[in-house]
């Protein structure tokens, strides 16, 4: 019978490092620091997320001559990154998070077009 108990109390032990190791993973993977600046390869886009919840976001769009810049404010969500920007024009865009990737998942196609803001590379 003790060592019946002894393997049931390691199989306990064992099943319990398992579940802190997953919380420890998940807590690191949600508490990672998204703030930085994000360029885009496919646009002449640059975003950059500050540490408070600030965002700013610089660029020219393919088919207009001048640049823009607008402010706003970021949240994460999950694996999402929710940009609500400020201005003439409101726009919430949604990137998903992929190592120092955002890639684009919804925007609004009258003013990103069909392709939207693209993918994002993080630079710092």
């Amino acid at each position: 019978m003790g060592a019946a108990v002894a393997v049931a109390a390691a199989a306990a032990v064992a099943r319990m490092r398992l579940a802190l190791a997953a919380t420890l993973l998940v807590a690191a993977c949600a508490t990672a620091d998204l703030s930085g600046a994000y360029e885009g390869a496919e646009r002449d886009l640059r975003l950059t997320l500050w540490p408070e919840g600030r965002a700013a976001m610089t660029g020219a769009l393919a088919d207009r001559t001048s640049r823009f810049w607008v402010e706003g404010t970021w949240q994460r969500d999950e694996r999402r990154v929710v940009i609500e920007l400020r201005g003439p024009r409101p726009d919430r865009l949604v990137f998903e998070r992929g190592g120092d990737l955002l890639v684009a998942k919804e925007w609004d196609a009258v003013a990103w077009g069909e392709k939207g803001p693209g993918v994002l590379h993080r630079v710092r």
